[in-house]
């Protein structure tokens, strides 16, 4: 959460306390100032028993935790404030998003940080640049660039714009040149298939010529065969009588 974001919220919290006077969350948001983090969740943790609907203990200490390095506990806490679906749901949402980015859960950072996208909080803005670094960083270029051009038109103005607008150039000199790779390849094998398919046709042919010589010249001698049966058949058998002659010798 960037630094105003977090003032606004540190400002609620104090706005709280002056109107309903002090308590352990007030102690706690004290001693979170002064990054007196192990008796800010001491207090928190007695904030949360006192009052244990009330979200905004859960941002707290769950943020607490992540200062102390204690990332198991926060995404717990986290998840119970979100379980409450209170007025602190999406930033509390957009909290385990982050921590989940920083542990390289990145599809499960990925998933949080949609919800806050598709919605029309304060933190639509910081989730779609987020969601864009998340992108990025799994290599898949072209929802990174869709989401770094929709955080430029969501914060004109934002300091990172030079940064972001070089970024968004190196991205798509990328995608153009990936997609001429992707083309190249899928003209190469195009080409192979069709080469293929020609010598397979090619050889089709050939078998079939070779096969039809075959048949050809096997008919031939088969003809052969049954002529030579016809001739030679039971001449054993054949007595050829010579007629007498009328000259007497």
């Amino acid at each position: 959460m960037n630094k105003k974001k977090w003032t606004s919220l540190i400002l609620f919290t104090l706005i709280f306390s002056f109107l309903y006077g002090g308590s352990s969350f007030d102690d706690g948001v004290e001693a979170y100032r002064y990054s007196r983090f192990s008796e800010a969740e001491s207090y928190l943790l007695a904030a949360k028993s006192e009052e244990p609907a009330r979200d905004e203990i859960y941002v707290l200490l769950g943020t607490v935790y992540r200062n102390l390095n204690r990332n198991d506990e926060a995404e717990a806490v986290f998840k119970e404030g979100m379980a409450l679906y209170g007025v602190n749901r999406e930033i509390l949402a957009y909290h385990l998003a982050n921590l989940y980015y920083t542990l390289n859960r990145k599809e499960e950072a990925l998933s949080y940080y949609t919800q806050i996208v598709q919605g029309s909080s304060e933190y639509k803005a910081g989730a779609t640049l987020n969601r864009a670094n998340c992108y990025l960083s799994l290599g898949d270029y072209p929802p990174a660039v869709s989401d770094y051009n929709s955080y430029l038109v969501l914060e004109p103005l934002t300091p990172q714009r030079g940064e972001i607008e070089r970024m968004l150039a190196l991205l798509n000199q990328k995608i153009a040149s990936e997609e001429e790779r992707i083309r190249m390849a899928e003209q190469q094998a195009a080409l192979e298939e069709a080469k293929r398919l020609e010598s397979e046709r090619m050889a089709a042919e050939e078998a079939a010529r070779q096969q039809a010589l075959l048949d050809e010249i096997l008919a031939s001698l088969e003809g052969v065969g049954e002529e030579t049966q016809v001739i030679g058949a039971g001449t054993e058998n054949i007595v050829i009588e010579e007629e007498e002659s009328d000259i007497e010798e």
